[in-house]
């Protein structure tokens, strides 16, 4: 009887434990930078997107970035990490203080489904989606966390999150928009000035979205007729007990 336990339980084992974790990563299939102080323009066929924050001013400049999420199964999403290639814009200057400064970024969610549609070579500061005055986001666009880069940040930056991950999670559409801003102000008119960029997917270098599913594989029919007939013999063994 213990050697009949042993076997079901090696089945079950088999079953439960040998998943597998899959990748897939995705490229961004749209993207764009929205500039207050050029409120009508587009900005979509840029090989760079633009971040800025300067206060209240004309200055600011927020990144969108799309992906298209019907390649992916049904399985829920158990990690997600979003790849950035910061690049210098070659906009601004920093001092020797900017340079050492962790400039802080927040990456947000829109989570009005409604607004995904929005066109790469048509969304501009005033239609961009959840977009408000200054460096503000309205109420439809969730904050998934924030980063910090070192002066002007230059290379490639992964952001992973919990909150990511429940944000594609929660998507029916297929469709997800990400919204990048800098928290860091400017210190002033004439200092540390700089726009920070990262590649946009004109460049070939655009933003990617790696996403981890796990899934339980089919079990290999030895698996299954182990597990079956582990399972008979304890009904028979019982069946004899009481016999």
């Amino acid at each position: 009887m213990k050697t009949l336990s042993t076997f079901v339980m090696a089945a079950l084992l088999s079953v439960a434990f040998f998943s597998n974790a899959d990748a897939i990563m995705l490229n961004a299939t749209k993207d764009a930078y929205v500039f207050a102080n050029a409120a009508n323009t587009n900005f979509g066929s840029e090989q760079i997107n633009l971040l800025k924050r300067q206060g209240s001013t004309q200055h600011n400049r927020k990144s969108y970035i799309g992906f298209d999420l019907s390649g992916l199964g049904p399985a829920p999403i158990t990690a997600a990490t979003l790849t950035l290639n910061f690049v210098d814009s070659n906009l601004g200057t920093l001092n020797s203080d900017g340079l050492n400064t962790a400039f802080e970024f927040e990456l947000f969610g829109l989570m009005d489904q409604t607004l995904d549609g929005w066109g790469e070579n048509s969304i501009t500061w005033n239609n961009a989606p959840a977009n408000m005055s200054g460096y503000s986001l309205g109420a439809s666009a969730v904050s998934l966390g924030t980063f910090s880069l070192l002066g002007k940040g230059i290379g490639t930056y992964d952001f992973s999150s919990l909150l990511l991950a429940d944000f594609l999670n929660a998507d029916t559409n297929n469709l997800a928009t990400l919204i990048l801003r800098r928290n860091t102000d400017q210190t002033s008119a004439n200092v540390n000035t700089y726009v920070h960029a990262f590649a946009s997917l004109e460049s070939q270098a655009g933003a990617k979205l790696t996403i981890e599913q796990i899934h339980a594989p089919i079990p290999e029919p030895s698996t299954v007729i182990l597990l079956g007939a582990g399972l008979a013999g304890l009904g028979f063994m019982r069946w004899r007990r009481k016999s």
